[in-house]
């Protein structure tokens, strides 16, 4: 299975869970000196049969890691429900397509980021978990690379080569209706995953992530979180943040340097 970790900043408390042994979930409970609670959860390895089970949990204690946080604490009560505190980052090389769906639409359920940090990889079947993020940062010095998924053998194993047909064309239409239709995903970066050979990657540039819509945010959501991002950082705040965040992917370091810009809102 993926390694999954749970981390966020400042002093930690740590919480080991998770059960198969081939996956490792860290929990940290943390605070930065700005009296911000963020964490993150890196999917890492390979994907396989189990990980969503495993995200699933990692991102429960996540939410339950905030709340115990934020119990005591008026200012950030909202910060756990509203879930704008907790990022999905990726270092995957790919792996069970249907596996890393299952995980996609959790993250959606929760609005929650993804990101592809500086040296990172994100490849195959790691991309559908990316294009599921209400908002996608493959950030610049990361590497995204798509091609055709290769399915399990085990769905295909036991039939006969005219059900083998209907079952190939019938998962890919899956995809499409997952790509697509739930997750807003465009209809040229989808062509060309399938377009792609399954032995063979097609590395997308950090220009063609924004214009295939792999790098940006959901429509739907960009609305109410420009609205929230204004009110939480102040509008001056917020623009120089944006801007600072499209290449890098660091919000940390670029809400330090918003608010050293600009002190007062």
């Amino acid at each position: 299975m993926a390694r999954l970790w749970i981390i966020a900043l400042g002093i930690s408390l740590g919480i080991l869970v998770g059960q198969a042994a081939s996956a490792e979930v860290t929990v940290l409970q943390e605070a930065s000196l700005d009296n911000n609670f963020e964490a993150r959860v890196l999917i890492e390895s390979e994907i396989k049969k189990g990980d969503f089970d495993v995200f699933s949990k990692a991102i429960d204690n996540a939410f339950a890691a905030c709340n115990r946080f934020c119990a005591p604490n008026a200012w950030c009560k909202d910060t756990c429900k509203d879930k704008v505190s907790l990022l999905v980052d990726l270092d995957s090389p790919g792996g069970d397509v249907i596996e890393a769906m299952q995980i996609g639409r959790l993250i959606r359920k929760e609005f929650l980021t993804t990101r592809v940090m500086p040296g990172h990889e994100c490849v195959s079947a790691c991309v559908f978990i990316l294009q599921a993020g209400v908002i996608r940062i493959p950030a610049l010095g990361s590497h995204v690379e798509v091609h055709r998924p290769k399915f399990d053998p085990i769905y295909f194993a036991d039939l006969k080569p005219d059900q083998a047909r209907t079952t190939y064309n019938r998962m890919v239409e899956d995809l499409r209706k997952y790509f697509v239709g739930e997750m807003g995903g465009s209809d040229e970066a989808f062509r060309l995953i399938m377009t792609t050979p399954s032995d063979q990657l097609r590395a997308l540039s950090f220009t063609e992530l924004k214009e295939l819509g792999l790098n940006g945010q959901d429509p739907s959501y960009e609305e109410y979180s420009e609205a929230l991002m204004i009110k939480k950082y102040g509008q001056s705040r917020w623009s120089f943040i944006k801007a600072c965040i499209a290449p890098s992917g660091n919000l940390p370091e670029c809400e330090k340097k918003a608010y050293e810009r600009f002190p007062d809102k």
